[in-house]
């Protein structure tokens, strides 16, 4: 029984052994535990002095169980051990607890679990050293900067001085140019004067240019007189063509009209005649030498002729033509207005006295107006319709006629393209007149700046161009 013991504990340090070094190469990390019990060596009677296997169960912390063969060396069974069992010898292999070898690993784990806590705290002490000394660092530069110098302020004189070589020239320099040509009748300054801007330098003869501005300034009145001519003749024919409708530009009694609904009606066409017998005139004859003492304005008497009846009127319009009566009188005629008092027309006849002066003869009373209205339009228009009727009285401005309203467009386009030329006109002669006034101006030439003059090249009664 000494020798199976010894086997047997022979075989369990070769185990141990094999499980260590497979330990130690999975970086020590897993503990071995064995089983309580291992299995029997099955050794075969009559074998030789080798044991040919053994078996045991094994399982790792972790890992799953698993049967390993391992062959024993060194186990030798003498051949009088084997014929006193006579068959296989059961071997018992107790459980090894081999403590030295538990605190080994134990240690190992240790170590490595301490040696990351010491790097750990060996780094924070470095950087609580490093934080020091730039915390020191930073105190010093601060109190560095906190001392500050101080000085008693006081009033004295800086002094710069550069030393330099170099060529002076004039800030700004000028050269005057001629831009129009003609003869230098002014030239009052020499070489080395100082002027000041604006002061004249040359003046040359303007005499053919005064004639050129008179020109276009009277050529921008005529365009702004035409400019305004046109302006009231489009705003009268706004008035006059309202409503699309041609109206009186007579006062009286229609006698008679030359138009009808349908007709073309351009300028100058005969629309209706008119008479006024509201007011009648008188027209007599005044010895020539008398009716140079007669004004206009002056009261005078009439006297009719059959009723020896008297009404007053006045004169307005004193003829200074002489003319020859019956009889070698030389006379001129008088005219009078007077009101109607109902009953005069154009059969009646009557003298006249104004003052102490009586007429040469006498004469025959007539309407102050008797006319024919005329039409005064810029186009062709056609009457659309009539609106007044013979033996109308009409007044300035009462509608005559209807224009088709396609007429009234036309005629006031007219009115307004005439506008639009008229003031395309004013504004070329402005810019004729605004050039004219430049090229005037160049005949005076004054100094651009205050200075000195450097050179003078032109002197009075020169040529410029």
């Amino acid at each position: 029984m000494d020798k199976n013991e010894k086997l047997s504990e022979n075989i369990s340090e070769q185990r141990i052994r094999r499980r260590t070094e497979e330990d130690a190469a999975e970086n020590g990390e897993m503990s071995v535990r064995k089983k309580d019990t291992v299995r029997k060596e099955e050794i075969p009677a009559g074998q030789d002095d080798s044991v040919k296997k053994a078996e045991m169960p094994a399982k790792e912390e972790g890992m799953p169980a698993k049967e390993e063969e391992m062959p024993v060396k060194g186990a030798e069974v003498s051949e009088k051990e084997k014929e006193l069992t006579g068959k296989e010898a059961e071997i018992p292999v107790k459980k090894e607890k081999m403590p030295a070898k538990r605190n080994q690993r134990r240690k190992t784990g240790r170590m490595k679990k301490t040696i990351p806590l010491l790097l750990f705290i060996l780094a924070a002490g470095g950087g609580f050293f490093f934080w020091t000394r730039y915390q020191g660092k930073a105190r010093a530069a601060g109190a560095g900067a906190q001392q500050v110098r101080t000085a008693t302020v006081g009033r004295g004189t800086l002094v710069s001085e550069l030393s330099s070589a170099g060529t002076i020239s004039p800030k700004d320099t000028y050269t005057i140019t001629f831009l129009v040509e003609g003869e230098v009748i002014l030239a009052d300054f020499e070489e080395g004067d100082q002027v000041e801007e604006g002061q004249i330098l040359y003046q040359i003869d303007v005499s053919s240019m005064e004639s050129e501005l008179q020109s276009a300034a009277n050529s921008l009145e005529r365009a702004n007189n035409s400019y305004q001519q046109a302006l009231e003749d489009y705003e009268e024919a706004l008035a006059d063509y309202s409503g699309n409708t041609y109206k009186s530009n007579r006062t009286g009694f229609i006698r008679e009209l030359k138009i009808e609904a349908g007709d073309k009606v351009g300028n100058n066409t005969e629309l209706a005649g008119i008479y006024d017998d509201q007011v009648m005139k008188l027209k007599v004859p005044f010895l020539s030498g008398e009716a140079q003492l007669i004004g206009v304005g002056n009261q005078a008497v009439l006297t009719l002729a059959d009723t020896e009846e008297q009404f007053a009127g006045v004169v307005t319009v004193v003829s200074n033509m002489d003319e020859v009566l019956d009889g070698g009188r030389i006379v001129r005629y008088v005219t009078i207005e007077t009101a109607n008092p109902g009953g005069l027309t154009t059969s009646h006849t009557a003298a006249a006295a104004v003052g102490e002066f009586v007429c040469s003869a006498e004469g025959s009373f007539e309407p102050v107006r008797d006319t024919v209205i005329r039409a005064e339009l810029s186009g062709n228009v056609e009457v659309e319709a009539l609106l007044v009727h013979e033996g109308d009285y009409v007044t300035n401005g009462t509608p005559i006629f209807r224009i088709r309203s396609k007429d009234v467009e036309d005629i006031l386009q007219n009115y307004k393209d005439s506008v639009d030329s008229a003031q395309e006109r004013v504004e070329s002669a402005h810019s004729k007149m605004d050039s004219t006034q430049k090229d005037y101006e160049n005949y005076t030439i004054t100094a651009p700046i205050s200075g000195q003059v450097i050179t003078k090249s032109v002197k009075a009664g020169d040529n410029v161009s």
